[in-house]
């Protein structure tokens, strides 16, 4: 478990720039990048998925779902959709940082950029909607 696997985004360039280049096949890099740029594209796709999931999750909580142990198991179902959301999270956190220290900064940041917390918010977010008067704690997540 101790032993480095030395993947090509875990080797230097070094001072000149070849060490990477010496150690690895020609295209090895590039398969490397391009399995990361699909990966971090799937990562987002499975992040919106699951936004949109959730955000109908909401809608019909809010339109049918009556009583305290109705909602609390409700509830227990739409908390493990958003942890399963918090992995795709991490996963693409994780590739985009990889990607990025493999083949270093460029234009494909445009497209993958670093994802904040604030960046992650479904279709109808309670920031961007209107305030409605209601009792504390009736407006979830």
């Amino acid at each position: 478990e101790e032993v480095p696997l030395w993947l090509p985004s875990e080797i230097n360039t070094g001072a000149n720039g070849r060490c990477r280049e010496n150690v690895c096949a020609p295209e090895l890099v590039k398969i490397k990048d391009r399995l990361r740029t699909a990966k971090c594209h799937d990562a987002l796709q499975n992040i919106q998925h699951t936004l949109c999931v959730k955000s109908r999750m909401f809608h019909f909580k809010k339109q049918n779902v009556r009583g305290q142990r109705d909602n609390m198991r409700s509830r227990a179902v739409i908390d493990h959709v958003s942890e399963r959301m918090k992995g795709f999270i991490r996963k693409y956190r994780d590739f985009q940082a990889a990607k990025l220290k493999l083949v270093g900064p460029g234009a494909w940041e445009t497209t993958l950029r670093v994802l904040r917390d604030k960046d992650i918010r479904s279709y109808h977010d309670q920031v961007l909607e209107k305030k409605r008067p209601g009792c504390q704690g009736a407006n979830e997540d």
